[in-house]
């Protein structure tokens, strides 16, 4: 394979996390790591930062109130077999984010 080849199909690999509403970020996240960011806000009162970094395989969870302050904080190693799909993407990370 080349290098051309061997980052195609990387990108394509991760291509489901724009469709999950995921936007890349360069040193963006809420702790300046580079990935795929995107916020929810739930319970009313909430934000949850979720930043995915495919290349380095990890994803950093930080829970805030929606005027800030931070509620708690995580970060979790992605398995390989979370990105072969996105379902089971979504399943993973729901398991991780868990009753929040």
């Amino acid at each position: 394979m080349g290098i051309f080849k061997d980052n195609l199909n990387f990108c394509l690999q991760c291509a489901f996390l724009i469709n999950l509403g995921f936007k890349y970020r360069e040193s963006n996240g809420i702790n300046g790591m580079s990935g795929y960011v995107k916020t929810i806000n739930h319970n009313e009162i909430e934000v949850l930062w979720i930043t995915v970094n495919p290349q380095e395989r990890n994803v950093y969870l930080y829970n805030e109130w929606d005027c800030c302050g931070e509620l708690w904080q995580r970060e979790y190693d992605i398995p390989q077999s979370a990105f072969n799909s996105e379902s089971e993407f979504v399943d993973w990370l729901d398991e991780k984010i868990g009753d929040i």
